[in-house]
């Protein structure tokens, strides 16, 4: 009787390190801990400083450490890694991840069922709070920003919503394998050239999925593959989001001269020059100037690889409509606060110097973009269009908050629009309240009109943190009511909470 392991094939796993101390203990532990049978882990170094390669040697003699002389980014380190590995499918892992012990035979799973997969990627995480999604795979619009699938989103496999919606567990196409944890396919990845040599970090993945894609390969994401990720936990470390933009704006244009067909860059090149240029005037940091003048000094490069690119591809630009984002507004959206969890939460306030009792009847912090009240599930606060003064924000479909409670009977009041007739939809949504002595309190409003109303929740208990979890039955997009390329999931607007004695 053959054994089922004995049909798996060895993965090699491709770890680029550049002063990740921080991070590297958590990510090597948990990936000693996969369960599979046969992998080895490849690190390469990219010059730290930190103590990092002699941590490594120390605690996992093991691994093989790969040691470059200078940082040589992301994409060219990890080819000295790919290269100097042999197993017909390796993974690539951002060192400051956390991969979860089922996490590999997934991706093995479903390589080894359609062998026209060139990648498939995991299901990330945000390691700080794991009910987020950080990416489901990557997506590109047609002026060619790349942007994360779902991020900000909440797990639709979390307990927070696993009662509300829908699960989908199968496999699907995506337009590029989000390279922070991803397994690949050599021949495939071979056949198209790797990655392009010319780029230092950010859009390599993206440029290297729209040629699997060209060429007739998939990118599949693989929601059974769940890896926690810090989100630029050393990249962002040490560089800024101007530079991440940057490199990213400079690498994109290059990716648009290689990989699309001459009719669409004709279309395409003007509407990334006049949003450069617009993002100028408004004082936007994107570095597009820098990005052209990059571009002309790589030119003659970028028309040999061109040349490659056009030449192998079997899918022409209209084929592949379906994975690329015809808008230039991207559906995702992030927040313009800093995301709290309970823990940071309490950590804010044990070391706020004025730190006093909660002062009941005053309003939580709902739109200071500073405010530590405010979880997950926010949208940026805005002015309601009805009196062009108020502000408010929407929240997701589960939406979180915290505040502190001196203890006793209180009551939580909101100030809710829910936008009942425009929608034609009596809209539900509960207000759950967890007390610091693990109590909770539960209620369930029916909003009817289009205006601003009130709705009061009673709750009692010790003194210390109340997380709020708002959580909405039923969504909507400003888009699809009117037409205004607004994308997002809307649950219902918040403009104020306020606690007061019972």
């Amino acid at each position: 009787m053959i054994n089922k392991t004995d049909c798996l094939p060895a993965i090699d796993i491709i770890i680029v390190n550049y002063n990740g101390i921080t991070y590297l203990s958590s990510c090597l532990e948990s990936l000693f801990q996969s369960q599979y049978p046969k992998f080895s882990v490849i690190v390469v170094d990219n010059n730290s400083t930190d103590g990092s390669v002699s941590w490594i040697k120390a605690n996992y003699p093991n691994v093989v450490l790969i040691e470059n002389k200078k940082n040589e980014g992301f994409g060219r380190a990890n080819q000295k890694g790919i290269k100097f590995s042999s197993s017909p499918f390796f993974a690539l892992l951002n060192n400051d991840t956390k991969v979860d012990s089922k996490w590999l035979l997934p991706l093995v799973d479903v390589m080894q069922k359609e062998p026209l997969c060139a990648a498939a990627c995991s299901k990330l995480l945000f390691m700080n709070n794991p009910d987020l999604i950080n990416a489901t795979g990557g997506g590109m619009n047609f002026v060619g920003y790349g942007y994360d699938h779902n991020i900000f989103s909440i797990d639709p496999d979390s307990d927070l919503l696993v009662a509300l919606s829908p699960i989908n567990h199968k496999p699907y196409d995506v337009f590029f394998p989000t390279a922070a944890a991803a397994l690949f396919r050599r021949s495939c990845f071979d056949d198209i050239g790797g990655f392009d040599s010319s780029f230092f970090m950010y859009h390599e993945d993206v440029d290297l999925g729209w040629r699997f894609n060209l060429k007739g390969y998939s990118v599949k994401y693989v929601p059974q593959s769940v890896v926690l990720h810090a989100f630029g936990g050393t990249s962002l470390k040490f560089k800024s989001m101007h530079f991440r933009n940057r490199l990213g704006l400079r690498h994109a244009l290059r990716s648009l001269l290689k990989n699309y067909e001459i009719n669409s860059l004709k279309k395409v090149l003007p509407i990334f020059f006049q949003l450069g240029v617009n993002n100028f005037r408004a004082g936007i940091p994107t570095g597009f100037f820098r990005a052209i003048l990059w571009n002309l000094f790589m030119m003659p490069d970028t028309i040999i690889k061109r040349a490659r690119v056009q030449q192998k591809r079997k899918k022409s630009d209209n084929e592949l409509l379906s994975l690329i984002w015809q808008d230039i507004y991207l559906p995702v959206q992030f927040p313009d606060y800093q995301i709290q969890t309970i823990d940071s939460f309490i950590k804010n306030y044990q070391n706020t110097p004025d730190n006093k009792d909660f002062n009941l009847n005053s309003p939580l912090e709902l739109i200071n973009n500073q405010t530590s009240n405010l979880g997950y599930g926010w949208h940026s606060f805005e002015v309601y269009f009805g009196d062009g003064q108020t502000l408010y924000r929407w929240t997701r479909q589960r939406a979180q908050l915290f505040f502190w409670h001196n203890g006793g009977s209180s009551i939580l009041r909101l100030k809710v629009l829910g936008l009942a007739k425009l929608l034609k939809n009596r809209r539900r949504f509960s207000v759950q309240l967890k007390m610091a002595d693990s109590s909770t309190f539960k209620k369930v409003f029916l909003i009817e009109s289009d205006g601003w109303e009130y709705f009061d929740i009673e709750f009692s208990g010790d003194k210390g943190v109340v997380e709020v979890l708002i959580s909405v039955s039923d969504m909507w997009s400003p888009h699809n009511k009117f037409k205004n390329r607004d994308y997002r999931q809307l649950g219902i607007g918040i403009a104020s909470a306020t606690v007061s004695p019972d």
